[in-house]
C-alpha cells in the first residue's frame, strides 16, 4: 500500500522558505517607483523625529498630558472631599467640639482631663 500526502500537507520535496528568503522576495516585489516612496518616507521620518516639533516630542507631550489629566482628576476628588469636610466642620458643633478636644486638648470649665502616655 502506497501512502500519499493529503492535499493540505507538503510533500517531502517541497521546501518552506525561511524568513530571509521571504524578506528578500518582498523587497524584490517593490516596484522601482515604489523605492521613491520609500526614500521620501525615510526623509520625512528623519526630518520629523528630532527637534522641538518632532515626533518624539509629540509623544512625550501626549504622555505628559495624560499624566496631568490623571492628576487633575485626583485633585478634583480631593477638593470635593475637603469641601465636604469644611461643610461638616462649620455646620456640626459636635464634630467641632470633638476635634477641639482631640487636637487642641481643650476642655470645658470644671472638667478634668487625664492624659496617659501612649502605649508602646
Amino acid at each position: 500500500m502506497l501512502l500519499m500526502p493529503h492535499a493540505g500537507t507538503r510533500s517531502a520535496r517541497q521546501r518552506v522558505p525561511g524568513r530571509l528568503e521571504r524578506w528578500t522576495a518582498g523587497i524584490r516585489a517593490i516596484a522601482p517607483g515604489g523605492w521613491a516612496g520609500v526614500g521620501v518616507g525615510a526623509v520625512l521620518l528623519l526630518t520629523l523625529m528630532p527637534g522641538d516639533r518632532g515626533l518624539v516630542r509629540l509623544i512625550s507631550l501626549l504622555r505628559d498630558r495624560a499624566a496631568l489629566r490623571t492628576e487633575i482628576t485626583r485633585l478634583e476628588a480631593r477638593t470635593v472631599a475637603l469641601q465636604e469636610e469644611l461643610r461638616t466642620l462649620t455646620s456640626d458643633s459636635a464634630t467641632l467640639e470633638r476635634l477641639a478636644r482631640e487636637k487642641l486638648d481643650l476642655a470645658r470649665r470644671g472638667e478634668v482631663v487625664y492624659k496617659f502616655p501612649p502605649a508602646n
